[in-house]
């Protein structure tokens, strides 16, 4: 996996929650707040209602427990890997020579 990904290994649906839990592994380290994530396979971009409290069990293995909006289900099984969409649009701003693209022009970083 890449910096920026995220593996789904296992999901829950509790009924009485509000999405769909996903537990899974970061490439790298852990966002902090709710990162904005597109399924790798589709490009679909995700709705990521919050994360959930870290558990004992996901303390010692080092992964993540998102609450899925139950529309994304079908991006969610094991497996499957998620990446972040605030990367996606960063690096699609950019042209061949690395010069960021803006919306008033060519700018350099």
């Amino acid at each position: 996996m890449n910096p920026g990904e995220f593996q789904v290994d296992r999901v829950f649906d509790v009924v009485s929650r509000g999405g769909i839990l996903v537990v899974g592994t970061f490439a790298a380290e852990r966002p902090v707040g709710v990162p904005a994530m597109r399924d790798a396979a589709t490009g679909q971009l995700l709705t990521i209602l919050g994360m959930d409290f870290p558990t004992a069990r996901t303390l010692a293995t080092g992964q993540t427990t998102f609450v899925l909006d139950r529309a994304d289900r079908d991006c969610a099984s094991p497996g499957r890997i998620w990446t972040d969409a605030a990367e996606d649009s960063r690096t699609s701003d950019r042209d061949r020579s690395g010069q960021h693209l803006s919306h008033r022009g060519v700018t350099s970083l």
